[in-house]
């Protein structure tokens, strides 16, 4: 299994912030997710800030991020900038 900055995709960020939001309206919160998604929020600003240490002030620079793999939204969600993406294992999305 490789390391990635967090999860993301379609489902499992939603699932886990509705998981919570469920548990505190009943009355017991669901720490375990709610620190999950805490922690998964941190990773993907550790690995945006890992960029910007890397390369400096991204005003106005267009990045580009090779192999994604499952969802090319994953990475650009956390750094926040114009970016292109290219994964050969994945097709492009239709437009």
């Amino acid at each position: 299994m490789m390391v990635v900055p967090g999860y993301g995709g379609s489902c499992v960020p939603k699932d886990t912030l509705a998981l919570a939001e469920i548990g505190k309206q009943y009355g017991s919160p669901i720490t375990l997710i709610e620190q999950t998604v805490k922690a998964n929020d941190y990773q993907k600003k550790l690995a945006a800030k890992k960029v910007e240490d890397a390369l400096g002030d991204l005003t106005g620079k267009q990045l580009a991020i090779v192999g994604l793999s499952f969802n090319p939204t994953q990475m650009i969600c956390a750094i926040y900038q114009p970016t292109s993406h290219y994964d050969p294992k994945r097709p492009s999305p239709k437009r």
